[in-house]
């Protein structure tokens, strides 16, 4: 008993000093839910879609660099820009397209506009002109000044001298002709060979990148069905979760309410705590059972011992012994402990089975009868439930026009537009002047090769000059080497001549080519309002109004759809709903599927839910029996029988009459009957030192426990167990009593948490299609790559760049060459004397 007493002890120490509580703030967590295409919601259903993106592989990436040679066509560029600065031709175009062109006037304007231009043209035509004139001049003035005769130098020494500087200067200068024309040849060479690629490019494999334009469309149906078919299926996905789950969701949500509102937490924590009481009181009340056996087995045997000696009392008759002993009654026949001792077993094994139930198990299955809040919430609300998703299966058909709007553009635009036969055209267009232009690239090889050879015999002339100039200061004879070496030379001078003249005609030609092209085409191309003016005002396509794009593709719509814009929307990665102004023109209604409510209306839906409370119980009968039997518990201890017990103990008064008597005897040592009071006295002393306290320890061990019992139950006063019992009472049976009508205004409350949390999903969905056809289905950067790519890089920084590039290297070709061999020519006939 004194082991089990311990472990009790121990027990209520190790539960005393750890917390019991309930968490009931933390209803069942709904499972993320995910689908194949990396869409996902959490438990609160804040649905997070996947950003939908073009993953097709386009060919065209909207090259714009020609490489090292770019800089050289910039400058080729610029030297044709500056010929003709005026504003671009738009009206004599118009006029010469539509046959309306008065030469006298128009032509006047145009001189004046580029009057750079035509001078730049006609001195190349001038320069045709008088090139051999001049050439011939100069090859009759210096041979008639070499046949002169020349003043002789004052000495044979001076002339060499001077001969020497002026031979060796001149070639320095030579030298850096030559090198120039080197540097034009190279570029020329470079010119013709990157100008030939291009159009092959452009004829073999650009025009293949117009399939950009189907993958495109595909790309962007593709696109459109992600977002209809997979993330709105996603969204109805979650928001029938939410309604198959609605006990999980808002009936657990009317439940925490229930519990917040009506203090459940606190109640429980508060009965809790009298658990402790009931381990004290447990463990007290087995002191008092314990002791009341000791103290019934030890008074019996007690009282049996003082009966004979009361009797040996009671004989003794001398007045002046009962005088001085008042106790020698020991009152052995008036103590009973069996009647006395309440039996406090039933209280024991009561508190026992409370204990190793646990209180806390008490309260968790009294917060589980919460449990039919959100059980009935879910069972009586099936059919609401069924009849909203069933609404919200209609909305899709709001959902899915956007898949079928941008597929019937997409056919709309495949059965007008055929890209296999635009492509075929083009490819046997660019076939057909791909052969025109291997001629040109032969011509242009020819003339690189023949410049190379009119180089190569200055550079020979260079090299003998530096290595053997005195050889070349004194006079030849003729019908020698040198003689017909110089003859040779004079030949070479002539040929070279007839050359450059030839290069100069072709010069000036692709030159009053290349110059209008790059203003014609290219400029438009790169100036998008030059192509609006182009269209709109002065009508190149036959356009009567500034609508004309408008008409075609949105016709009996007031909407204003410039071409202008929207290849300056595509080159800035807009997409098609942007850059076609589709929501001018109404060709997806996101209006009505962000206002979704005109389809099915959630808020109305969401009220028809309800749920009938009548019957939840916030207490378990165990429960409210322990919190009951806790109340009572002070009331059911019999506390005068104990008094009565501590009052009649007879142990107390042999005690007593032990002291007594030990005074009297020596009062009276020669008493007559001291052998019979000493033989009293020995008795009552072994009587009271072996069974008497043996029975004494349990009576005090009792009278300890009884007072901390009090102790306990009764202090302090405003918070004594009675006091907390009858207050938990009350709360438990007010509780009971207003829980169907907490639990009402919880579910309206919480009727609006879940009425928020279901719009939220379709308010997800509709930022997301927001979203999605304004900024990333269709976007038309690709379509700006393909133009980009054929149109400004392929055909004009590449093809009328090296346009541009050939005749400026042509030029600068025979700007050095002519210098070159005229420096060449004026060296043979200056230092050679013919003797």
């Amino acid at each position: 008993m004194a082991h089990l007493r311990a472990l009790l002890i121990l027990a209520w120490f190790i539960h005393a000093s750890t917390p019991q509580t309930h968490d009931l703030q933390n209803p069942p967590q709904l499972q993320e839910v995910k689908d194949e295409s990396g869409n996902r919601a959490d438990n609160k259903s804040d649905v997070h879609f996947r950003k939908i993106s073009d993953t097709s592989t386009y060919k065209a990436h909207g090259e714009s660099d020609v490489g090292a040679i770019g800089p050289y066509y910039k400058l080729a560029y610029g030297i044709a820009k500056a010929s003709m600065e005026g504003e671009f031709p738009y009206e004599l175009l118009n006029k010469t397209l539509n046959g309306t062109v008065e030469y006298e006037e128009d032509w006047k304007k145009l001189l004046d506009t580029y009057i750079g231009y035509f001078i730049t043209v006609l001195f190349g035509v001038v320069l045709v002109i008088i090139f051999p004139i001049v050439c011939l001049g100069c090859c009759i003035y210096i041979y008639c000044c070499c046949c002169c005769k020349k003043p002789e130098p004052k000495s044979p020494r001076e002339g060499v001298y001077r001969k020497k500087c002026c031979l060796y200067v001149t070639l320095i200068v030579l030298a850096v002709l030559i090198i120039f024309a080197l540097v034009g040849i190279c570029l020329m060479f470079a010119s013709n060979e990157h100008l030939r690629d291009s159009i092959h490019e452009l004829g073999t494999s650009d025009f293949e990148l117009l399939d950009d334009v189907t993958t495109y469309i595909r790309s962007s149906v593709d696109q459109a069905d992600q977002l209809v078919n997979k993330d709105f299926t996603f969204s109805r996905t979650v928001l029938n979760r939410d309604l198959q789950n609605i006990g999980g969701i808002l009936g657990e949500d009317v439940k925490q309410k229930v519990t917040d509102r009506l203090r459940l937490q606190k109640l429980y924590d508060d009965i809790i705590a009298l658990e402790n009481s009931a381990y004290l009181l447990n463990v007290a009340m087995e002191d008092l059972v314990a002791s009341r056996e000791t103290i019934i087995r030890e008074a019996t045997i007690f009282l049996a011992d003082l009966r004979p000696i009361q009797a040996e009392i009671n004989r003794i008759q001398d007045p002046r012994f009962r005088e001085a002993c008042p106790n020698y009654t020991l009152n052995a026949d008036r103590f009973n402990p069996a009647v006395l001792l309440p039996d406090e077993s039933a209280k024991n094994r009561y508190l026992n089975r409370v204990i190793s139930r646990g209180v806390y198990a008490m309260t968790l299955e009294s917060s589980q009868k919460l449990n039919e809040i959100p059980k009935r919430v879910q069972t009586e609300n099936q059919a609401t439930t069924q009849d909203l998703s069933n609404k919200v299966a209609n909305y899709t058909g709001v959902v899915t026009s956007i898949y079928k709007r941008f597929d019937e553009l997409a056919k709309k635009f495949q059965s007008q537009t055929d890209i296999q036969s635009l492509k075929s055209r083009m490819k046997n267009y660019a076939k057909e002047f791909m052969e025109y232009d291997e001629q040109r690239w032969v011509i242009g090889l020819v003339i690189s090769l023949v410049a190379l050879l009119i180089v190569l015999p200055l550079a020979i002339w260079l090299v003998f000059g530096f290595m053997g100039f005195l050889y070349f200061v004194l006079p030849i004879v003729k019908k020698t080497r040198p003689y017909y070496c110089s003859i040779c030379m004079q030949i070479f001078y002539i040929f070279a001549m007839i050359f450059l003249w030839v290069m100069l005609i072709l010069t000036t030609v692709v030159f009053a080519i290349g110059a209008p092209t790059t203003k014609l085409f290219c400029e438009p191309l790169q100036s998008l309002e030059i192509i609006e003016k182009l269209i709109v005002e002065y009508k190149l396509l036959g356009t009567p109004n500034s609508t004309w794009l408008s008409d075609q593709i949105y016709p009996d719509k007031n909407v204003s759809l410039k071409l202008v814009d929207i290849i300056r929307s595509c080159s800035n990665g807009s997409t098609a709903y942007k850059a076609f102004k589709m929501k001018e023109a109404q060709v997806f209604d996101l209006t009505e599927i962000k206002d979704y409510g005109k389809t099915f209306n959630i808020g109305e839906n969401v009220k028809k839910l309800d749920a009938d409370f009548g019957g939840v119980q916030i207490s378990t009968a165990e429960m409210l029996e322990f919190v009951k039997n806790m109340k009572t518990f002070d009331e059911k201890m019999q506390y005068s029988k104990y008094e009565e017990l501590f009052r009649t103990n007879p142990y107390h008064s042999a005690e007593v009459l032990v002291l007594q008597i030990n005074t009297f005897l020596t009062v009276h040592p020669n008493h007559a009957e001291r052998a019979v009071i000493n033989r009293v006295r020995d008795m009552l002393m072994g009587a009271l030192s072996s069974h008497g306290s043996l029975m004494q320890g349990p009576i005090l061990k009792v009278k300890d426990t009884v007072t901390a019992i009090i102790t306990h139950t009764r202090q302090p006063t405003d918070s004594s167990l009675n006091t907390r019992t009858t207050a938990l009472i009350e709360q438990i049976h007010y509780m009971q009593k207003n829980v169907n009508s907490t639990a009402k205004d919880a579910l309206k409350d919480s009727l609006t948490d879940y009425e928020l949390r279901l719009k939220n999903i379709f308010n997800n969905f509709s930022r997301h299609i927001q979203d999605s056809v304004e900024n990333d289905i269709g976007n038309c950067k690709p379509l700006w790559n393909v133009f980009n790519t054929i149109f400004i890089y392929r055909v004009c920084h590449s093809i009328v760049g090296a346009l541009n590039g050939w005749w400026c290297a042509m030029g600068w070709t025979i700007l050095f060459l002519v210098s070159a061999t005229w420096v060449a020519y004026f060296t043979t006939h200056h230092f050679f004397t013919v003797r």
